[in-house]
């Protein structure tokens, strides 16, 4: 059993809104949210995406099952999350699928985010990422895959075509079975791709100047990446594992506030010593938010 606290604790809710309030002020002056998905529905095998309204599919191997009753993807209750519900994704067969983002929509730059507690980390079959967001097609070049990589370092691939540009953090790996916050932008003006980690950036590059950032055809998934390598044909990689709350694409693309909790301070599990006692250590304080990036003009 995957060691999530999923005990109710009011002050966590309190830490998790505060948390939410700071990173709410830079963001609502610079960027719309084009999609969101808040993972609050606690039940059912749909999610809402809020800005739509769409009801898009949770996939999970027990959604239909074939030698047991069918029962829910695995959801967890607002005490072990960062604002109201999430999901827990299995590494195996959660994902969830919606229609595909536009040119139209991303063209002026893009902002995408969440909140994520990884369990376990995958090799990186193909050289992938266990995404977190992906819209990639590797025939066309196009797209973006937002993920983690083994050992906890993670990134963003983008397509521009004609090329590939991947970004990538291996000095401020992700912890397991801890809430991260991590956000990717890209800015066509500057053609820059940023990195932030709890609101922090970590990693900028520029990207090539051969050709344009582009989408393919091709559903968004979230937990997973969008051509995952497969076992036997059966079992599919490139999966993300762990808790993930709070999904969301905005634009154009926007600086993130910094926020610096020690390990102390974020929302952490430990190992259970018994199945009935599961314990995650306190959340003291919160640091002052400020802008830490500029966005280069055109």
């Amino acid at each position: 059993m995957i060691p999530f606290n999923q005990g109710r604790r009011p002050w966590r809710r309190s830490v998790a809104a505060m948390l939410l309030a700071l990173l709410a002020p830079a963001r609502a002056g610079a960027a719309t949210d084009i999609a969101a998905w808040p993972l609050d529905e606690q039940r059912g095998s749909r999610t809402m995406e809020a800005v739509s309204g769409r009801h898009d599919p949770v996939e999970y191997v027990f959604n239909h099952a074939r030698f047991k009753p069918d029962s829910d993807p695995l959801w967890r209750p607002a005490g072990a999350c960062i604002r109201g519900g999430c999901l827990l994704f299995d590494g195996y067969s959660t994902d969830i699928t919606a229609p595909g983002l536009t040119a139209a929509q991303l063209g002026a730059g893009w902002t995408i985010s969440a909140w994520v507690a990884p369990h376990a980390f995958e090799w990186g079959d193909g050289g992938q990422y266990s995404a977190f967001l992906s819209q990639f097609d590797e025939g066309s070049k196009t797209g973006f895959a937002f993920g983690m990589y083994r050992f906890g370092t993670w990134g963003i691939k983008l397509g521009f075509g004609s090329g590939e540009f991947d970004l990538r953090v291996s000095d401020r790996k992700l912890p397991r079975d801890a809430w991260s916050h991590v956000a990717a932008s890209y800015d066509p003006r500057g053609r820059v791709v940023r990195l932030f980690l709890d609101g922090e950036q970590v990693a900028a590059g520029s990207a090539p100047a051969q050709g344009s950032f582009a989408l393919p055809a091709r559903a968004l998934t979230i937990g997973r990446y969008s051509q995952p390598r497969t076992v036997e044909g059966v079992f599919q990689l490139n999966t993300f594992l762990g808790l993930m709350d709070e999904v969301r694409i905005a634009a154009p693309a926007a600086c993130m506030p910094t926020w610096r909790p020690t390990a102390a301070r974020r929302p952490r599990w430990r190992r259970p010593t018994s199945p009935s006692h599961r314990s995650r250590s306190p959340a003291t304080g919160i640091a002052r938010s400020t802008t830490r990036c500029r966005i280069p003009a055109g």
